[in-house]
Formats: C-alpha cells, structure tokens, sequence
C-alpha cells in the first residue's frame, strides 16, 4: 500500500471512529429524538442498544424525522460513524439489527440520493457485517446491501476497498493487542472481550 493511500486510509479510519459528542452537538441537523435513541447505543445493556437500534431503523422506515435533506444527511452521518460499532458488538441480535438498520437507510427514499457520500465511510463495518459468522447477521447485512442498484454496490465496493482492508487490519491488529474492536473505547475492553471467550 502506498504511503498516500495509507494516509488517506488513516483519515478515512479517524472519520469512522469519530466521537459521538459531535453527533449530539446541539447545532447538528440531526433529529433531537434521533440523538437519544444514538446515545442509547454506547449504553453497557445489550437489551438497550438493541431497542435504540430499533428506534432509529423505524425512524427510517417512518421519515417522520426528516423534514429537510440536511436533517437526513445528519442522519445518514450518525449511522456511518456508530456502525463500525455496531459491527464489533459482542451481542448477536444488536449486530443482526443494525444489518437491518442498514436495509432501512439504503431503502430510504431521501437517503438514495445522499448514500454516495457516505458509501465509503459504511462499507468497511458494512462488509464486517455481510461476513458475520452468526446467520442472521451477514443475511440480514447482505440483503441490505442487495437493495442498492447493482451499478451501486461494485462502486462501494471499488471506491471503499483500501478502507475496507485498512478496517479489517486496524481490527485484527487491535484483537492481537487485547484491545477493544473499532468504534469501542478502552474502557470496553473488558467487557467485550468477555461477550465473546
């Protein structure tokens, strides 16, 4: 890898990782109702970020939440950076949710029109999630990515692929470390690597 799509890998990562504080800030275009159910998904309670990842996919579903494209652009931007998240949660049914979840924004109407900007900060948890080893999950992530137009998904997969590879290394170099996977803090450690022994 060059030294220049490493860098732009490594930007790429920082963005997938971002802090959710910023997706709560006030000034966000981000539905208010939306920024409890995000917040709900860094609770320790595998029970509650399930039902937050509920409430968010029927907020996509309804397009109650979305009165103006930024508010869904706002929207599409808090699930790319919680995803990497949510692909790395030791609970089964969170992770086969948020597959859900991302059937639910690519069949967004709104959403169609804005996915492209935010296709290749996704696809890399995206990916995690279509090779899940638990059924449900990689099903349930697989069928979301089989609703983007055919066209779509080889682009996803052409313009993301150094960030998919630079995701799945940053995840395997940090499994070797007994660190926390992607999109978990230090302090997660802990408990996510007792979910999984």
């Amino acid at each position: 890898m060059s030294s220049t799509t490493s860098s732009t890998a490594s930007s790429s990562m920082s963005g997938l990782l971002g802090p959710m504080s910023a997706l709560l800030d006030p000034s966000s275009s981000l539905p208010p109702e939306l920024g409890v159910s995000f917040k709900k998904l860094f609770k320790p309670n595998a029970v509650t970020r399930a039902k937050a990842v509920e409430e968010i996919i029927a907020s996509f579903r309804s397009g109650e939440s979305y009165s103006n494209e930024a508010s869904v652009d706002a929207s599409v931007s808090a699930v790319s950076q919680v995803l990497p998240r949510l692909a790395a949660d030791p609970d089964r049914g969170v992770r086969s949710r948020s597959g859900e979840l991302l059937g639910a924004v690519a069949a967004h109407p709104a959403v169609r029109r804005l996915l492209g900007r935010h296709i290749r900060s996704m696809m890399p948890a995206w990916s995690m999630l279509m090779s899940d080893p638990a059924r449900e999950v990689s099903a349930a992530a697989n069928a979301a990515f089989s609703g983007i137009p055919e066209a779509g998904r080889t682009k996803a997969i052409v313009v993301a692929k150094e960030d998919i590879f630079a995701f799945v290394h940053e995840y395997l170099a940090r499994a070797m470390n007994g660190l926390p996977p992607p999109g978990h803090a230090l302090e997660d450690a802990p408990s996510v690597v007792e979910a999984v022994d």
